[in-house]
């Protein structure tokens, strides 16, 4: 079965349901935090309508691409549809995952992407995060990102929302 995304090179839906399986395990057994982040890039549709699905393959890429060199070893990032992505971050609280997400996305908003007609592109990203808990199913805990993204594309986009479990 293939289990990266061949689009953007980030794992796909498939490597991330056992990933996240293999990080919950270990977080009972370790007695360790776990963080998942929604992120969402920002406004684009408006890429894709205005600039074509070229420049917007193009964005997807660039942002996996920079968002994994900021990323530690173990964490990981998996295409999760469109443009969104879900983040597992292990060992890491939601308050611990607060500043590593601020600080990926203020240099994400920096980050100028060069596109195939010479032009260049810069987006933002909004970020949902929870911590994952023996109490809650793995969807649960996405549900849960999910939610906080909603809230952080509410207050305006370009921030990172905490969704306390």
């Amino acid at each position: 079965t293939c289990v990266v995304d061949q689009l953007t090179g980030a794992w796909n839906r498939h490597a991330m349901h056992s990933k996240l399986v293999q990080e919950l395990e270990r977080m009972i057994r370790n007695k360790q935090s776990c963080s998942i982040c929604m992120l969402d890039i920002d406004h684009f549709k408006h890429v894709n309508d205005s600039l074509g699905h070229i420049a917007g393959d193009q964005v997807l890429q660039a942002v996996v691409q920079f968002i994994t060199a900021q990323l530690r070893k173990y964490d990981s990032i998996f295409r999760y549809g469109g443009e969104e992505f879900l983040l597992c971050l292990p060992n890491t609280t939601d308050t611990e995952a607060e500043p590593i997400l601020n600080r990926l996305r203020a240099n994400l908003e920096k980050l100028v992407i060069p596109l195939h007609d010479g032009k260049t592109i810069s987006v933002t990203a909004s970020f949902g995060v929870t911590v994952m808990s023996i109490n809650k199913s793995i969807e649960e805990t996405i549900t849960m990102a999910d939610h906080a993204l909603l809230s952080a594309k509410a207050n305006g986009r370009n921030n990172v929302c905490i969704w306390k479990v």
